[in-house]
C-alpha cells in the first residue's frame, strides 16, 4: 500500500534524523514502526479501560465449584465447535 503525505521541511528532517538514529534503513520502515507502536499503545489503553471497568463489579467469588463450571462450559463450547462443519 502506498500513502503519500506532505510535511513541512522541519518535520521531514526530524523524521529522517530519527529513522537514521534508530537504525532504520528507510523512512518507510521507521514510520511503520511508529504506527505499530501507536497501535500497541492504543490496544493496551483499551485493555486497561476494560480491566478498570471490570474492577467496578459485579464480583464473583472464585471457588472450586466456580472453576468446575468454567471447565464444564469450556468443554461444552469445544464440543460444539468440533461438531460444526
Amino acid at each position: 500500500m502506498t500513502v503519500n503525505i506532505t510535511l513541512p521541511d522541519s518535520m521531514k528532517n526530524f523524521i529522517e534524523t530519527e529513522a537514521a538514529n534508530a537504525g532504520f534503513a528507510s523512512i518507510d520502515e521507521y514510520l511503520a514502526s511508529v504506527i505499530s507502536e501507536l497501535q500497541q499503545r492504543k490496544a493496551m489503553e483499551e485493555l486497561e479501560a476494560k480491566l478498570l471497568a471490570a474492577m467496578e463489579g459485579p464480583f464473583v467469588e472464585v471457588t472450586p465449584d466456580f472453576w468446575d463450571s468454567v471447565r464444564c462450559k469450556g468443554k461444552q463450547i469445544a464440543a460444539e465447535k468440533q461438531s460444526q462443519p
